[in-house]
């Protein structure tokens, strides 16, 4: 039999309840899967850049916020299903934080974790965050709630890691402008896609307009996963290729 969440209706993960239902916490999930994959030419809603595609939700979101060991064990499970021989050709990361810099992130449990799924032949696309920052010489910013935020000497991850097949995406504007609120590197972040006003879908049959590199990144992910399938024998290496080259 199947293990739980490999060909079972319920299509994933909640590795913080420890059950086999991924249900969306705070509408960021079911919007970033909007982007990705939802259904075109049906008169209802919007599209997504892929109109047939599976979906294997991770939740590791607790409120929101999410912690190393959660990520880690979301994509722990990813990598599981992709050796049980699920289809997965490409992860969307629209998550991040900032912290000192990993000197080793292939030995970095985190980065090991991500480098784990680019090695097994996955493309992991990953948001450069929203914290306006140059990430080679960030500064900091104004939080809400907690007031400055100092940010030199650090970079972000997952955004930093930079493994074989990776991308890292910042989000621009309906004009092609870097979105203000954007993250930007020429060595961390390798393109950029619509983040800006983005309507996607929402629980409860409803759309939002979101802003964020959150909205960016499931643009190059479905991008993925739609060159995987018309090229079905091409490797992550040579569609990551397409995606930079063009």
């Amino acid at each position: 039999p199947p293990e739980p969440g490999f060909g079972s209706r319920s299509g994933g993960r909640d590795v913080v309840a420890g059950t086999n239902f991924p249900m969306d916490t705070d509408e960021h999930g079911t919007h970033v899967s909007g982007t990705i994959g939802a259904v075109g030419n049906n008169a209802a809603g919007v599209v997504g850049v892929n109109w047939n595609v599976g979906i294997l939700a991770v939740q590791v979101f607790r409120g929101e916020s999410a912690w190393d060991n959660d990520v880690i064990a979301g994509l722990n499970y990813v990598l599981g299903q992709k050796n049980r021989g699920l289809n997965i050709r490409a992860v969307n990361m629209s998550i991040g934080g900032w912290r000192d810099p990993i000197s080793n992130p292939a030995a970095d449990p985190y980065g090991s974790a991500i480098k784990a799924l680019s090695d097994a032949g996955i493309i992991v696309v990953i948001a450069a965050g929203n914290e306006g920052q140059d990430i080679d010489n960030p500064t900091g910013y104004m939080h809400p709630t907690l007031g400055w935020i100092d940010l030199q000497g650090q970079l972000c991850y997952p955004a930093c890691f930079q493994f074989d097949n990776t991308i890292t995406v910042a989000s621009i504007t309906s004009t092609g402008a870097r979105s203000s609120f954007s993250n930007y590197s020429p060595n961390y972040v390798h393109l950029a896609a619509p983040g800006s006003g983005i309507l996607s879908t929402t629980p409860a049959n409803t759309y939002s307009t979101f802003n964020g590199t959150s909205m960016a990144t499931p643009h190059v992910t479905g991008a993925a996963a739609l060159i995987a399938a018309a090229h079905p024998m091409e490797n992550a290496a040579q569609i990551k290729a397409r995606i930079l080259n063009n």
